[in-house]
């Protein structure tokens, strides 16, 4: 009786340690590993974090810890995103200082977000959670943030999180496309918040000298080169922060909207909004012509769409073409040169152009207080003979704030057509 009782256990032991019971947590402690198969859940069941893979066709055994959208399923966070596992034995840690841990089948380490911030001393209640925002956070209890997802974006802006820098820190907030559809490693573009001059978001290709598109700086309702912004305005409310500690740009919609913002790995921006038949549903590309590429009409030009859909470069009144025979739509166009060379020292007349996309700030001055008229901003163009042109930094309320120009006026275009309220530079 008792060899058969043994054998009994014994059956009954292989059995049950050959089936794996996935859990959905909703807080992780250092007492818990989230395994593969096992998820952590936003409070509302939007958001989980888990293990994928990308490619089940010619990858199936490299696995990512990640974040997604549960239903319709979009990744919008990858942790190991250099270092796939191989394989599901994969699992995740919470260590008492609050670091997450992801370890392979063999206890090796490969990626912890200690490496991206330093825990200083123990937590005495270390809990891992998501928020209906979507942040995954390390916390100290309920209270004290240890390390959050929203300050390491990857290719991905949700509602809340931030796109700039803190110059105290050295916090930057930036985003950067994956490698491939299937490969979320870093790829060849990144979206920041430069910050020479007056803050401007640009899109940039690894590699280039240049910017691949810039999406201007910020007006006040929207940046002068998106358009699409000031469409939006009914749908979402856009933030705009500048001072001597921090720069940045965020965004949160107005009514109960589910949105997201993708660089994808061809380098487009785009707004992706759920639909009502619970589908991922394109509202916007940023570039969105070939006008938006950047500076496509070289110095003191302007590309335009014309009626037929096409763009065309003209010079700014009071300029020519450089080069006639090689006046073009083409990247690193020659551009446009002074019809009457200007003398410092002599009244120079301004030039107002309305309904543009501003110029490059990237050598600009601007009125951090935004205190300065109109008229205040010309005079102080006017005393400084390497000031280009001048505009309002903010065009609410009639306009306000002073932002000047110094040198080449690149990168410009004819944006009308999109905004109600115009945005207006002064050139000389």
């Amino acid at each position: 009786m008792r060899k058969t009782h043994s054998l009994f256990s014994l059956s009954l032991f292989l059995i049950s340690s050959s089936l794996s019971v996935a859990l959905d947590y909703n807080v992780i402690t250092p007492k818990e590993f989230l395994k593969d198969g096992d998820t952590l859940s936003s409070p509302d069941q939007v958001f989980q974090l888990g293990f994928f893979s990308l490619d089940q066709e010619e990858q199936p055994q490299h696995r990512f810890l990640g974040l997604w959208y549960k239903e319709p399923f979009a990744v919008v966070w990858v942790a190991n995103r250099n270092n796939p596992l191989y394989g599901t034995s994969g699992f995740l840690n919470l260590s008492s200082l609050g670091d997450l841990q992801l370890f392979d089948g063999e206890h090796k380490a490969l990626w912890s977000s200690s490496s991206t911030t330093k825990a200083s001393k123990t937590a005495n209640n270390p809990l891992l959670k998501i928020s209906c925002s979507g942040n995954l956070i390390s916390s100290d209890g309920e209270e004290a943030v240890l390390w959050q997802s929203f300050d390491y974006p990857m290719n991905t802006i949700l509602a809340g999180m931030k796109l700039g820098k803190n110059f105290k820190t050295q916090m930057e907030w930036s985003l950067s496309s994956w490698k491939t559809l299937k490969d979320p490693s870093p790829g060849d573009f990144t979206l920041s918040l430069d910050t020479r001059g007056l803050p401007q978001l640009i899109l940039r290709k690894n590699g280039d000298s240049s910017y691949s598109y810039r999406l201007g700086s910020w007006n006040g309702l929207s940046f002068t080169g998106a358009p699409a912004m000031g469409r939006e305005n009914s749908l979402f409310d856009y933030k705009f922060t500048s001072s001597a500690q921090e720069v940045n740009y965020s965004w949160t919609p107005r009514h109960r909207i589910v949105s997201r913002l993708v660089l994808n790995n061809t380098g487009k921006l785009h707004r992706l909004i759920q639909s009502k038949q619970n589908q991922w549903i394109l509202a916007n590309t940023a570039p969105e012509d070939e006008c938006d590429y950047y500076s496509i009409c070289g110095a003191y030009a302007v590309c335009g769409i014309n009626s037929k859909n096409t763009p065309s470069c003209s010079c700014l009144r009071g300029f020519k073409p450089k080069s006639g025979r090689k006046w073009n739509i083409s990247r690193g166009a020659y551009g446009c040169v002074h019809e009457i060379p200007t003398n410092c020292g002599k009244k120079d007349a301004f030039v107002k152009f309305p309904g543009m996309k501003l110029p490059d700030t990237s050598w600009s001055w601007y009125d951090a207080k935004n205190e300065m008229t109109l008229e205040d901003c010309k005079i102080k163009c006017s005393s400084n003979c390497s000031c280009t042109a001048y505009a309002n930094t903010d065009i609410r309320e009639g306009g306000k704030g002073c932002l000047l120009w110094f040198g080449d006026l690149v990168d410009m275009r004819d944006v009308c057509m999109f905004q109600k309220e115009d945005n207006e530079e002064i050139s000389r």
